[in-house]
């Protein structure tokens, strides 16, 4: 059988002349070898077909005159051509029982053997290497999807990523590459002689040669509306590739800008929206594109600044994913916030005013505001916020609305100091209103932010909280002050400062809520120069509690190194957070919301239907089951949502 057999190897570089040398000693009995190259003398470190006497010889006739030498037995054909569409490769493989892929440029080559394997019956085995990785797998028109099926079913999955490290061609080594065209070549024979059934069909397969394990990464199966596997031609196929893949066309990138951090650059589109992170020789591809050259002019370019080979095709599949290439200049996308009436006024205050406000100066100042408000708070006993605080008013529900009008205009605030201090600094910055659940809140977008130096990021990041603690600081003054009997300050507005003691308190304290994301976090990640710091914490927690999935242990891996290491002791901050989470449950939102109802019941059984806190009574009744229920609603909201992406991905 393996005698009348015929296979088709494209590629004969480390790879492919491995699965040459493994299919020699199994006596095929024809075996067709496609490649255009020439041997280099880098190449020798793995492609152990090659000799040094070999460099600069075309790779076609050295394999094809040593597959000979090795075994006359076998018919070896030898094509010195280069694949240019799905035609070139149905004159090839013709009459064949396998093709075995290697090749990986260009790049459009996998979708071209695709279509001429899927419209000849032939079947396909593809592999090549990824980092520290190899991967194969395989189609057989007769039982498995094809590649357009797997590409299909992938488009479907977004990615939270928003890191996008640049391909560079693989320096891959011996042992490697052995390990690889080993596994190719049996599966070649499992197909041929179906000694047993092949493993790769509709799988890709990952050897890891870092941990040492062999796994499916991705599986897929055949797509009734797949127009290659319907019948679609070669021919139509190559039209219907996708523009990004297309190397000698000229490219449109969304605008972006950039800025350097360490070793990297942080990209960010101008739309607010994507961010990422390249190494110097990827800031240079996107540079070259933005300029108006080709892909493969911009590989040329690379290769003479940078001495580097790099895989284009992959890069621009990268940035497609993220939404960076446009389909053409027309539709080219450019910012144009429409800016709000509320932007408009804040945009009135002159930036010489806000420079003065945020000078190093009065963060100074801020600092020595924040200290003595804290030993205040820690050592002064009538100082401290305590639950009773919220009934400064004879009449709770004057005391409850007050407070909760107070939250949101602290709020407001809180939020408009993120957007002047942005202005401050330099950074286009959008605010506007927003609820989330039951609650209206304010909102700023400072998603340029990461386009500054990393030390003029701090202030719009902290303006949030330096204006609590200066609003803190003024209510601790004043409650100072009347007891200390400086000043007319009557007995309301002594209460009124301890309300504002305990909402301050309260939203100073929700800061150290660092798993849900708030200004301490970006501090955090700015710090030690983060990108996804909370994801990949979580999933270093799931991966020690051994609940990890498969797509998060990838994530994890492909993790920029300075999200892994510092998830390392983030971790601890994360279950800290949880922890005062609970404190702050049972010391202060259940206390304050047990005082709420049980004035609310009181007043129900006593007072009459038509009195003002009758109905007032209804509404703190309201407010204190939203908060204490709140928190608990959107836990299982957000663990119903995980679950159903979870069903979403398992059937896609």
């Amino acid at each position: 059988m393996l005698e009348a057999s015929r296979v088709v190897l494209v590629g004969t570089g480390g790879v492919g002349s491995t699965v040459l040398m493994n299919l020699l000693g199994l006596g095929i009995g024809t075996i067709v070898l496609i490649d255009f190259d020439t041997v280099e003398q880098k190449n020798l470190n793995r492609q152990f077909l090659y000799e040094e006497s070999d460099v600069g010889k075309s790779k076609i006739e050295v394999a094809s005159k040593k597959a000979r030498n090795n075994n006359p037995s076998i018919n070896i054909i030898g094509i010195n051509k280069k694949i240019n569409g799905p035609d070139d490769f149905k004159d090839a493989i013709q009459n064949s029982d396998v093709v075995v892929l290697t090749a990986d440029t260009p790049s459009e080559i996998q979708m071209w053997a695709n279509a001429a394997c899927v419209d000849l019956g032939i079947t396909l085995i593809i592999g090549g290497m990824q980092a520290t990785q190899a991967l194969f797998y395989s189609l057989d028109p007769h039982t498995t999807g094809c590649l357009a099926c797997w590409r299909s079913a992938s488009d479907g999955h977004t990615t939270g990523e928003i890191i996008r490290p640049l391909v560079i061609k693989n320096r891959a080594i011996g042992p490697a590459v052995s390990q690889l065209g080993g596994a190719m070549a049996l599966e070649a024979v499992k197909y041929i002689t179906n000694i047993s059934p092949p493993i790769s069909g509709g799988k890709v397969w990952c050897i890891d040669f870092v941990t040492g394990e062999t796994k499916i990464i991705s599986k897929w199966h055949k797509n009734e509306y797949c127009s290659v596997c319907k019948g679609m031609t070669a021919q139509n196929h190559s039209v219907h590739t996708s523009s990004s893949t297309r190397l000698s066309e000229q490219i449109f990138l969304t605008d972006f800008e950039y800025v350097k951090q360490d070793d990297h650059y942080v990209i960010s589109a101008k739309n607010g929206e994507i961010r990422f992170a390249l190494p110097e020789i990827g800031l240079a591809v996107l540079n070259g594109l933005k300029s108006g050259l080709t892909p493969q002019e911009v590989q040329k370019h690379v290769l003479s600044e940078f001495n580097e080979e790099i895989d284009t095709s992959d890069f621009l599949e990268n940035l497609e994913e993220l939404g960076m290439i446009e389909l053409d200049q027309q539709s080219k996308y450019h910012m144009q916030h429409k800016k709000t009436s509320s932007q408009i006024f804040f945009d009135m205050i002159p930036v010489s005013i806000l420079k003065l406000i945020y000078h190093p100066f009065s963060w100074s100042m801020y600092a020595v505001c924040a200290l003595i408000s804290l030993y205040c708070l820690a050592f002064i006993p009538y100082i401290r916020p305590l639950p009773h605080h919220l009934a400064f008013h004879s009449s709770l529900t004057v005391s409850v609305i007050t407070a909760a009008i107070l939250s949101f205009v602290f709020l407001i605030v809180h939020e408009i100091s993120h957007y002047l201090a942005a202005r401050a600094t330099g950074i286009e910055a959008r605010f506007s209103f927003g609820h989330r659940f039951l609650f209206p809140v304010a909102e700023v977008d400072l998603s340029n932010l990461w386009l500054k130096e990393k030390r003029h990021r701090y202030s719009p990041i902290m303006a949030g909280l330096a204006n609590d603690t200066c609003i803190l600081f003024i209510a601790i003054v004043i409650k100072l002050m009347w007891y200390f009997g400086i000043g007319d300050i009557s007995g309301t507005i002594y209460r009124i400062s301890g309300l504002v003691i305990l909402l301050q308190s309260i939203s100073i304290s929700w800061q150290l809520l660092i798993f849900l994301r708030t200004d301490l976090y970006l501090i955090i990640v700015n710090i030690f120069n983060c990108f996804n710091l909370y994801e990949i914490s979580w999933i270093r927690l799931k991966s020690a509690l051994r609940l990890i999935s498969r797509d998060e242990s990838k994530k994890f891996e492909n993790a920029h190194i300075n999200d892994i290491t510092a998830s390392r002791w983030f971790i601890i901050i994360l279950l800290l957070g949880v922890l005062w989470t609970i404190i702050f449950l049972i010391k202060i939102m259940i206390p304050s919301s047990l005082i709420m109802l049980k004035w609310t019941i009181n007043t129900l059984q006593s007072g009459s239907i038509w009195s003002f806190d009758f109905w007032g009574s209804l509404i703190i009744a309201l407010m204190a089951v939203l908060r204490m229920t709140t928190p608990i609603f959107i836990g299982f909201k957000l663990l119903a949502e995980r679950i159903s992406k979870k069903r979403v991905q398992k059937l896609a």
